[in-house]
């Protein structure tokens, strides 16, 4: 006699053919809870390669995008250093002396103007690649060199207002070094290749912003 669950079970009054029954009913139950177990290892495996194989992609957007991003940043950033090592923007500088025809003249127009042209096209590229914030900051930069470099072809001793434009040059010259020194904070996490998180970004203060806290 066995009991289960309070019901008795008489074994000695049980047929071969109720045993082989009950038999088969406790195996397919432990065969149905194998399989579930089974089965809920193989969901969880599969789940686990499908969030691998998610990152990994991921990883390889980013990396793709880092070298889409890269350039533009390298490019901006010479551009930038070029500007605070002459004070002038690469390619406008029209007081140059020396022989137009010799190969040194010639190399640092060659130079400049692929600085130029690879900035510009660094400024087209941004607004692809980049959130909105740097083309905006980029673009900024480009007003700015050519308003400095006004300033500067300004300054003839002839011209009444020659001060004004020294003192204005200058104070452009201050935003491009302030620019420069936080250049990676205005491209922000996006120039990042590992998942920095939501991408923040530095404001530029403007050139006006730059004089008032000077005076």
């Amino acid at each position: 006699m066995f009991e289960h669950w309070g019901n008795t079970i008489y074994w000695d009054s049980l047929s071969w053919e109720a045993f082989m029954t009950l038999l088969v009913g406790i195996a397919a139950v432990a065969g149905a809870v194998y399989v579930g177990r089974k089965q809920i290892k193989i969901q969880k495996a599969q789940a686990d390669i499908q969030r691998q194989q998610t990152e990994l992609q991921q990883l390889e957007l980013r990396r793709l995008l880092f070298d889409l991003r890269r350039p533009v940043y390298e490019a901006t950033r010479e551009w930038l250093v070029f500007i605070l090592q002459t004070g002038h923007i690469p390619n406008r500088r029209h007081d140059r002396q020396g022989d137009r025809n010799a190969p040194a003249f010639i190399a640092e127009s060659e130079r400049q103007a692929t600085l130029e042209r690879d900035f510009l096209g660094a400024v087209e590229n941004s607004r692809f690649v980049f959130s909105p914030h740097v083309y905006a900051a980029l673009e900024q930069f480009w007003i700015q060199g050519n308003e400095m470099q006004f300033h500067r072809v300004s300054q003839g001793p002839r011209n009444a207002d020659r001060s004004k434009h020294i003192d204005e040059e200058h104070r452009i010259a201050m935003w491009f070094a302030e620019a420069l020194r936080d250049l990676s904070a205005v491209f922000g996490d996006e120039l990042k290749i590992s998942d920095g998180g939501p991408a923040t970004f530095r404001r530029l203060p403007s050139a006006e912003e730059i004089a008032q806290n000077q005076r």
